[in-house]
């Protein structure tokens, strides 16, 4: 063939080739993006579906399905994805660029009768999985179990601006993950929405067995299961709540049984259960690790531990508010049941809890062994009954610069059944009757402020106090307790009403402990020399609490 032939035949090879691009790009309007629309109408855009499941079996992998607003019932099958995928809803057939879910809503729908779930992942392979814009609701596991509404077998999926409601997780022993459940894998929820969804067992709003998940800024709202966790259980999964809601739920807020889990910045609100623990709750025969800072549980209820139980497993709370939840048995803030298990607590406000029949209206202590540091522990009750700040049944609480004030219950703050308590710089105010009342278990105290009890400071055998500034109290020791190296007189303390007990400069207590090996005070302010006693150290005005000297560096010999 010359020269001139073989051009032409390349020529026409080529022509050939932008011929059937050309056709290709006719067949899909946009490489990598599929349509879905009610009845399958997606006005100028293609290629179109009427139903997502029909989409998704037909994309390739990292394709993006695009779903305009309306309801997509489908009683069929589930919308089971196996490839890298993202279903966005939100759109409009006459919009494909703005996804608008909060007025465009997108809802997938199982239909009232469907024996199946709404959306599963699961693949061979490590997907990547992008779900938003969503409104799934009414799945229902069936046989399978766990996972009404989104069942994630395995992958990395993100649940981003999406609604789970009303679905359910049965199955012939139960459910768990009514409205999602997490297998195995990685999942991320982002400002999402998971309410009124119900569970045969545990984890009726989120369940998590293994794998990591994150869920942030998201309501957790009105689950119910018939077991425990009924807005989240944790099971074995590297768990981070965080920034979230967590209101309303039927039995417990938050269930963690195994694996690690870290709530932070969450406000866990009005959840209610039948057994230890109506915000939180630890228990399990692989006893899980939970961090907890800086949220606010508050107005929530159970039978022992209104706000936090914690019946296995080792606990830190950090910074926490713990505000008016009741128990009707005991441990209206917390009840620490678990067997030998460290639980710290430093820097939290325990506040306006209220302890049922056994007592303790903030903690209440059966076993393990608990820190407190830093803690306020003030205006909580129990009614009736035993220790309005605590009760302490068992286990050993060690405690250091806490302030156990204006607590209430029929005789005193703090009442020892058993068990042991060693206390450093306690500040005790107007908690009754009594300060701290032994009948049982030993205490021992070092550098504490005690005011104004109508009986007694501190009260029964084998307490022991050392360096104590008695105020206002009907008599400084009885019934057995032993006070050595005590002073009485003016606290001096900021604002009692309001709470305040810091001490100012004419209080008795500055200069007036002994060193009992802590180094800093309730605020974290330096203790230098002769410590004061109580919760505070007191510093002038203006004085000079750290000196950071210069950091000199000299070449080696």
């Amino acid at each position: 063939m010359n020269k001139q032939g073989r051009f032409a035949l390349a020529l026409c090879v080529g022509l050939l080739a932008l011929i059937l691009m050309a056709l290709g790009t006719t067949a899909r309007a946009q490489s990598g993006v599929l349509f879905v629309a009610p009845d399958g109408d997606c006005g100028a855009a293609g290629p179109c579906f009427a139903s997502v499941r029909e989409a998704v079996l037909a994309a390739n992998r990292g394709d993006t399905v695009k779903v305009a607003e309306g309801t997509y019932t489908d009683p069929r099958l589930e919308v089971h994805i196996t490839k890298d995928l993202a279903i966005i809803g939100g759109f409009a057939t006459t919009d494909w660029q703005t996804s608008m879910p909060d007025t465009r809503r997108t809802v997938l729908d199982a239909g009232p009768t469907a024996g199946h779930r709404v959306i599963r992942v699961e693949s061979s392979s490590d997907v990547t999985v992008r779900l938003e814009g969503l409104v799934v609701q009414r799945g229902n596991s069936g046989l399978a179990a766990d996972g009404g509404g989104i069942y994630v077998v395995n992958g990395n999926v993100t649940i981003q601006n999406c609604e789970i409601v009303d679905n359910t997780a049965t199955g012939p022993v139960g459910g768990g993950g009514g409205g999602v459940f997490l297998e195995d894998g990685s999942l991320t929820i982002v400002d999402s929405i998971i309410r009124d969804n119900h569970s045969g067992r545990h984890g009726a709003g989120l369940g998590a067995r293994h794998g990591t998940l994150l869920v942030t800024g998201s309501l957790i709202e009105s689950n119910t299961s018939t077991d425990m966790g009924g807005g989240a259980m944790l099971n074995g999964a590297d768990a981070t709540l965080r920034n979230n809601t967590i209101r309303g739920n039927s039995l417990m807020g938050v269930f963690v049984t195994s694996g690690t889990a870290v709530l932070e910045d969450n406000v866990i609100e009005d959840n209610d259960s039948t057994g230890n623990g109506g915000g939180i709750g630890l228990d399990g025969v692989q006893p899980p690790s939970v961090t907890a800072s800086r949220n606010v549980i508050r107005g929530n209820a159970a039978a022992s531990g209104g706000g936090v139980g914690i019946s296995a497993g080792t606990m830190a709370l950090y910074n926490n508010d713990i505000i008016s939840n009741t128990a009707t048995s005991d441990g209206g803030g917390i009840a620490a049941w678990a067997n030998g298990s460290l639980i710290t607590l430093v820097g939290n406000r325990l506040a306006y809890n209220v302890g049922g029949s056994q007592g303790g209206g903030a903690l209440y202590v059966a076993d393990g062994n608990l820190k407190l540091e830093r803690n306020a522990v003030m205006h909580n009750q129990a009614p009736g009954t035993f220790g309005g700040a605590m009760v302490i049944a068992g286990g050993h609480v060690d405690g250091i610069n806490d302030v156990i004030a204006n607590n209430s219950s029929m005789a005193q703050g703090i009442y020892l059944s058993g068990g042991t308590l060693v206390a450093r710089h306690w500040t005790l105010a107007n908690n009754g009757d009594f300060a701290l009342w032994a009948n049982g278990g030993s205490a021992r105290l070092t550098n504490t402020i005690v005011s104004s009890h109508t009986v007694a400071g501190y009260w029964g055998a084998d307490v022991v106090a050392d360096r104590t500034l008695f105020y206002k109290n009907g008599t400084r020791c009885g019934n057995g307790a032993s006070c050595t190296n005590y002073i009485t007189g003016f606290p001096a303390f900021a604002d009692e009403e309001a709470g305040d007990f810091h001490i100012g400069s004419q209080s008795l207590a500055i200069d007036a402990g002994i060193d009992a090996g802590v180094r800093n005070d309730m605020d974290r302010e330096p203790r230098l020399g002769t410590p004061d006693m109580g919760a505070d150290e007191y510093w002038a005005p203006g004085a000079l609490k750290s000196l950071y000297l210069p950091l000199v560096l000299r070449a080696s010999p």
